[in-house]
Formats: C-alpha cells, structure tokens, sequence
C-alpha cells in the first residue's frame, strides 16, 4: 500500500458479523489495487471483532480501528479524518461492492474535478443475498431537481472528493439518520455531484436497515436539513433546536410557498412509513393540510407519490390498496406511468 493511495474505503461497521466478511471480500476483490481499507468497529458486541481482526491480518491495506460505540456520524467523521487519499469511497457492512466499482468512479472523479460527489445505481438483495431490483439515480441535470425530494445517492455506493467534504465540515451531528442527505446539500451546487448510470454495488435489504427502523426520525432529519438549505442557513438556530416540526418550521419562518413544497416533499419521501400501520399523526396532519392547498404540480407530484406508496404497502388489504393507486392517479396520472416505467 503507498503511502497515499488512490481511494480510501471507508467501513463502518457495528454487530455486522452475518454480513461483514463478504463485504470486505468484495473490497479486496476490486480492480483498483492502489487503496486503503479503513475498518471502523464501533464497538460491536457479536462476532464482527474476531471477524475483522482476522481479515487485518491477512491483507496490509485494511487499517482496523477498534474502540467503544459513538455511533454512526462520529464514527465517519473518525474514518473521514483518517482517510489518506484524495477520494473517500463509502461501504456499508452488510453490501457488496462490484468488482470494478472502485476504478470507474476513481476515473470518473479524475476526469471531473467539479465533483464532490459521485454514486451509482444499485441492485437490492434480501438477506440471504438473492439479487432483486435494480434502482437507478438521477443522472447529470437531473439532479438539480432529485435532491429536493431527497437524497440522490445510495450512500454506500458514493464516492467523495476528500478536501471538499472535510471543507464542508463532515456529516452533520444534528441529522441523525439523514446524516448523508445534510452533506449533499451542504456540497451541493450544480454540477457537483452526480451518478454513473451503471449498477457497481448490492445493497442488502432486511429488517435492521435505517430506513426502515428509523422512519420517522430519517424524515424528521431531512426536513430539518432541508429547511435550513432552503433558508440559506448552514448551522441549526438555538431557538429551532428543540421541539417538534411544526415549532421547528416556525422558527426557521420559510415563506408560506416553500414551506408548503417542503412539507409536501416530505409527505412523500416516507416509503416505510406510507400505509405501514405505523403511527404517523404529523403525516396525517400533513395529509389533510396539503389537500385544502393551491393544487400546483408540485403538491399534485408529492400527493401521487404519497398514495402510490401506500397503494404498495403489503399490509393493506386489497380493497384499500386500490383506492389508493385511484387517489395517485387522481392527482398525477403522469407521476404513476413514469413511476412504473422505472420498474
């Protein structure tokens, strides 16, 4: 390993030990030799210790650091600082890199030196690894609208421009769960950041992933990140830093427009939340206030996007799920046919 290689690989990983041995198969198999694999155990109770103290010894570009838990957002800001290369590459310890995911997003970023940030499409897998999907990110242009309806990167898929986000101060502590989405916006300006059309990671789905576990929290974070970006503002008000959304909202004082975009965006970002069952009163609230709303084809974008996913909610009955794929198509029959066109 050269004493500054091309990409630093940073792994954070906590109780991963079903999973994390492929997941650092997949990085030692990359095409690109010249990187450092920069394990963070954050203070894994299971098996993930033995695990990756076994693989360090094996292969001399893995740098381990082990210590006691401080979550997620210090433990990439940890990783970020330690990062020697010029580009940081993001895994997750339970997916699978793509054998020449490392040198095209490398060569990519080489080749553009406006980017911040690069991804790419991904394909689920399930648990036991069996491929499923394939999800594809807004490309070039498209991702000046994309981020205003959340994130626009698989986050373990990215590739980051290491100045640039040490400049940008890292992932924000004040969004947990949507940590990532808050250093888009604070990287964000046409041009910088962008997608490789092709597929160069596995993403697993299971029970344990963020987005389900911490629905409401992920929404609840990205909100307050967008709101502040939207607002011009890069740290979080004293007076907005407590309470709940609606006292959030008012302090940050949005005009009555964009507050209403905002709200409506968010509505929609909630797939795990959407016809789950799961108490959402503030949705419900949200629900009802956007339908009294001026119907601009933003509002009309966000309520299909709400009843379409929960139209796929497996815990609905049949009944309720079709009257909600008729509401989608009552507010956007355009959204629902370039939905499905994507699948």
């Amino acid at each position: 390993m050269s004493l500054m290689p091309a990409v630093s690989v940073l792994l954070p990983v906590y109780n991963a030990a079903s999973y994390v041995r492929e997941a650092v198969a997949s990085i030692l198999a990359q095409t690109l030799r010249d990187f450092e694999l920069i394990l963070m155990d954050d203070g894994s109770t299971d098996a993930s210790g033995g695990i990756l103290r076994a693989l360090a010894a094996e292969d001399r570009r893995i740098r381990l650091v082990q210590r006691e838990n401080r979550g997620l957002i210090a433990t990439l800001n940890e990783g970020l600082a330690l990062a020697r290369a010029p580009f940081v590459a993001r895994m997750d310890a339970d997916d699978i890199a793509l054998p020449e995911r490392l040198a095209r997003q490398c060569a990519h970023m080489e080749r553009h030196p406006g980017l911040a940030v690069l991804g790419s499409a991904i394909q689920y897998m399930d648990a036991a690894g069996r491929p499923g999907r394939i999800k594809k990110y807004p490309v070039g242009d498209a991702v000046d609208e994309a981020i205003l309806w959340g994130s626009p990167l698989a986050h373990p898929a990215v590739m980051l421009r290491t100045q640039a986000v040490r400049a940008a101060g890292g992932y924000p502590a004040a969004f947990p769960h949507a940590e990532d989405y808050a250093l888009w916006l604070r990287l964000f300006a046409p041009g910088s950041i962008d997608n490789l059309p092709d597929v160069l990671l596995r993403y697993r789905l299971h029970g344990g992933s963020v987005s389900h576990v911490h629905a409401l929290a992920q929404r609840t974070s990205t909100l307050r990140a967008q709101a502040l970006w939207l607002a011009g503002r890069t740290e979080m008000p004293a007076e907005a830093n407590s309470g709940d959304n609606a006292c959030f909202l008012q302090a940050i004082a949005l005009p009555p427009a964009v507050r209403q975009g905002l709200i409506a965006r968010m509505l929609a970002l909630a797939p795990h939340l959407v016809g789950s069952g799961r108490d959402d009163p503030e949705g419900s609230g949200w629900l009802a206030e956007l339908c009294r709303s001026p119907r601009t084809p933003e509002l009309r974008r966000a309520l299909s996007l709400y009843h379409l996913r929960a139209a796929k909610a497996s815990s609905l009955p049949l009944r309720k799920s079709a009257a909600h794929l008729a509401r989608s198509f009552f507010w956007s029959p355009a959204t629902v046919w370039r939905k499905l066109k994507q699948h």
